[in-house]
């Protein structure tokens, strides 16, 4: 890949140090920034990312030969590492979360505000907060017990791309692929405008395709009906699910094993996290809500008497 990355380093100069920017500058991590042991959970951590890329099939190497032969004009998008600790959040001061070790996750995302995205969709719905709340009653009326599920690597999970997109491995490059690599995007991988609506898509498809409703005010809740009976609730907030269904239903059962398997879903049943809500099933049946998380990074303010208006 020498020539072509020869060819295409004006593309380079100020890819490797683009960051977050706003609210999201304080959880990224910067490798510089480590010690070794914590370079080495990092390490592990790209190399698990990069073969989820694999895994997928995400993009497809480029030759020197089929670089050549890429209609003129082509612009090659940069990638990069964004590296967080998942246990940044829950660590409250002063509490038994304080000291939790660091949960390293490395994310490779293309450099999508190097794109054009005049050409092409960038938006897809989420669930609304209503729908949320909505489905949290339905499942205490009917007795149904919540399941929360995350899909993994969901964006690479989502409907091929059919644009060309040109990338650039990112730095450090991950294991078994050289500096500088040139990559042709097969998958709707991060940082793309439209990888959010490439992984709605495919998931909406599953959802019908498995005999569940799609509701006409929100388009990320479902319902799964059988002999004129709900049997089924579930919602979408990207690549979280919330809902929950009859276990005594086959239908649902069903429904629910093919969901895993087609989209590699983690389910979590009863209680867990959703979207920062911690959701828990009481044993009278209802549900309890509350963000532990959310309370504990409140800031307390002291307003002195001079600044009280009455």
């Amino acid at each position: 890949m020498v020539d072509a990355v020869l060819e295409q380093e004006k593309f380079a100069e100020n890819v490797w140090e683009t960051f977050l920017t706003g609210k999201n500058v304080s959880s990224e991590i910067r490798l510089k920034d480590l010690d070794p042991a914590s370079s080495i959970l990092y390490d592990e951590s790209m190399k698990k990312e990069w073969a989820n890329w694999i895994k997928y099939d995400a993009v497809a190497a480029l030759s020197n030969e089929e670089f050549k032969k890429l209609p003129a004009g082509v612009k090659v998008i940069g990638m990069r590492w964004v590296h967080t600790d998942k246990n940044a959040k829950l660590r409250v001061p002063k509490t038994v979360t304080a000291n939790l070790p660091i949960l390293a996750k490395s994310r490779c995302v293309v450099l999508g505000c190097q794109e054009d995205k005049k050409d092409f969709r960038t938006d897809s719905p989420t669930a609304s907060l209503l729908a949320f709340n909505f489905t949290c009653v339905v499942l205490a009326v009917l007795g149904f017990d919540p399941k929360m599920a995350d899909a993994d690597s969901a964006y690479l999970q989502g409907f091929g791309i059919e644009r060309l997109l040109i990338s650039r491995a990112p730095r450090p490059p991950p294991t078994g692929t050289k500096v500088g690599q040139l990559y042709r995007a097969k998958a709707s991988i991060y940082g793309t405008g439209d990888a959010g609506r490439g992984w709605w898509k495919k998931l909406h498809s599953i959802f019908v395709r498995l005999g569940w409703i799609q509701s006409h005010l929100e388009h990320c809740l479902y319902y799964l009906w059988h002999e004129g009976y709900l049997i089924g609730i579930d919602l979408s907030w990207v690549d979280d699910l919330f809902g929950g269904g009859d276990e005594k239903s086959e239908t649902y059962i069903e429904n629910l094993a093919e969901m895993v398997l087609e989209i590699h879903l983690k389910v979590k049943k009863s209680s867990g996290i959703f979207c920062g809500k911690t959701v828990e099933r009481m044993s009278n049946k209802s549900i309890s809500l509350y963000q532990p998380e959310a309370i504990g990074s409140l800031e307390q303010k002291v307003v002195e008497d001079s600044s009280k208006r009455w």
